[in-house]
């Protein structure tokens, strides 16, 4: 018989991980007026070369499974 535990026990922890970051290139210094988002500069595009940043993680694990969240990247 197969018996599967419905209620696992759940460990939630915050902490930080260093990712591989490709930040955004220096903004246009010619604001846009074309949209309505003046005087809010755009970004082009990224820069070529990475760099480690530390994000902020949430990290939800149990037995079978661990999720990590980083809510300063707007939670993927």
């Amino acid at each position: 018989m197969f018996v599967v535990a419905l209620f696992a026990a759940a460990r939630i922890s915050i902490g930080t991980m260093e990712m591989k970051t490709y930040p955004f290139s220096d903004p246009d210094p010619v604001p846009c007026t074309e949209r309505n988002i003046y005087p809010y500069c755009r970004f082009d595009g990224s820069t070529w070369e990475s760099r480690a940043q530390p994000w902020k993680t949430v990290t939800l694990e149990n037995d079978r499974i661990k999720v990590v969240v980083t809510p300063e990247v707007g939670g993927k």
